[in-house]
């Protein structure tokens, strides 16, 4: 085995953007004085896949989409109620977004959210003072896998608010670059059933400026099969230019990269960039693009998945558990 299945999955979501112990603690939000521990049933048993499913949890935006917020911290970094409250508000403000920027193609998405919601709100502890979530990431992701395959039933979550799909997302009180785990074509269900995005709340080493809206956007639409339109772009061959054509044509796609000209402090309580047809044919609003001739990259292979091109397989290496 070259590499490990969830280490290749990790180095390729790191680069999308742009475990902790026994004795676990979960509490439900809002938060108080007194928290109270969540007590949900067991995942029942995951089932197989239909022939043909090509979906993980967040499957396409469109209909209803519950979406669960986790809110992590280690011994290291914990949450304050102001910080946890920001980071709340500006999941509203990028659920919103996406809403008016999908009927603005036509198609009506509806997100299950709401800070004073519990079932969609959680704070997950842990008492062992000897790990940093973000020195040991591997171990990280599979003790939030292994928590929500017990703590979240996703069959419950969609029945109980009628939703077609679930969006996970995992807050840390940290700095760092944000990236999402997706579901991928071609690489085991198994490791992408769940999707799933880590938010950082600062984005600086220093901790004075936290992170936008739009990045909480951004990690979200990969969650649905939106790629990075910017240089380097895993998702897109090597010496591809459509990152120069996006930059120039499209200068506030959302998957772009371009902050030119968008103001932090205003990036802060709304979001400036825009979904572009581009963006809207990954994500399956729109069937085709004039700019397919031109860049074949962009055609997409599969629906349902981040991406299933010969490119991005290059960059994924792995074998079934045995």
């Amino acid at each position: 085995m070259k590499k490990t299945a969830l280490a290749a999955l990790l180095i390729c979501a790191a680069i999308l953007l742009g475990g902790c112990g026994r004795g676990q603690k979960t509490t439900t939000f809002p938060p108080s004085e007194s928290s109270t521990v969540a007590q949900h049933p067991s995942q029942e048993a995951a089932q197989p896949e239909e022939e043909g499913e090509l979906y993980g949890s967040a499957k396409q935006l469109a209909g209803r989409i519950a979406v669960v917020a986790v809110f992590w911290e280690d011994a290291q970094d914990s949450w304050g109620r102001n910080e946890l409250q920001t980071a709340q508000q500006q999941l509203v403000t990028a659920l919103g977004f996406l809403e008016k920027q999908a009927a603005g193609y036509g198609v009506e998405a509806e997100f299950c959210y709401s800070p004073a919601e519990g079932a969609l709100n959680y704070r997950q502890s842990s008492p062992d003072e000897t790990l940093n979530l973000t020195d040991h990431l591997t171990d990280f992701y599979q003790q939030v896998i292994s928590w929500m395959d017990t703590a979240l039933p996703e069959q419950q979550l969609l029945e109980q608010y009628q939703a077609e799909s679930v969006c996970y997302l995992v807050f840390l009180p940290k700095s760092g670059t944000s990236f999402t785990l997706p579901r991928m074509a071609d690489v085991p269900e198994q490791l992408t059933q769940r999707e799933l995005s880590f938010v950082f709340y600062y984005q600086d080493a220093q901790r004075i400026q936290r992170q936008c809206p739009y990045i909480y956007a951004h990690e979200l639409l990969h969650q649905f099969g939106a790629i990075d339109l910017y240089s380097n772009s895993p998702q897109l061959p090597a010496g591809s230019r459509l990152p120069e054509y996006v930059a120039a044509e499209y200068p506030d796609e959302i998957m772009g990269g371009n902050t030119q000209g968008h103001y932090y402090e205003t990036e802060l309580t709304e979001i400036g960039f825009e979904i572009t047809p581009l963006t809207a044919y990954c994500l399956g609003w729109v069937d085709t693009l004039p700019e397919l001739d031109s860049y074949p990259e962009l055609t997409r292979i599969r629906p349902g998945a981040l991406y299933s091109s010969e490119y991005y397989q290059e960059l994924i290496q792995y074998e079934l558990p045995t």
